[in-house]
């Protein structure tokens, strides 16, 4: 299974552009099919994770920054809480802990679970894609 069947809107070489050959070659090696749907493994929690947008967009990531970035796998941890003020119901996708002290984030990786739509089908004429009006 190519991974550019579920990310429909992107072509191959602009993932291996954006994340590199061997991070788009290990999360397609990691794709598999159970009842139908997509599954991916993921590289930090060793498990089978439903192979969403999102998902295979925070895996890219993670292939990426072990292989190309050489964080140790120990030290990533996904989905980490953290807290903002009072709200506690935030959490980071990507998280490189501090190797002293395991308890506290040395580093955040922000990414977004959306890659940029590429236009699939021809604008309207009275709204061209410069979103000005005629």
């Amino acid at each position: 299974m190519f991974i550019t069947q579920l990310l429909d809107d992107f072509n191959r070489d602009a993932l291996i552009d954006l994340f590199g050959l061997s991070a788009v070659l290990n999360v397609e090696a990691a794709l598999k099919e159970k009842s139908g749907k997509p599954y991916v493994q993921c590289l930090a929690r060793k498990k089978d994770i439903q192979a969403k947008r999102g998902e295979l967009v925070r895996q890219l990531w993670l292939h990426r920054r072990v292989g190309e970035y050489k964080s140790p796998l120990s030290r990533i941890t996904v989905e980490y809480p953290i807290t903002f003020g009072r709200d506690t119901s935030k959490r980071a996708d990507i998280v490189v802990v501090d190797p002293d002290h395991a308890d506290k984030a040395s580093r955040i990786s922000r990414m977004f679970s959306t890659l940029p739509r590429v236009q699939t089908r021809p604008a309207h004429p009275d709204f061209p894609p410069d979103g000005r009006a005629r």
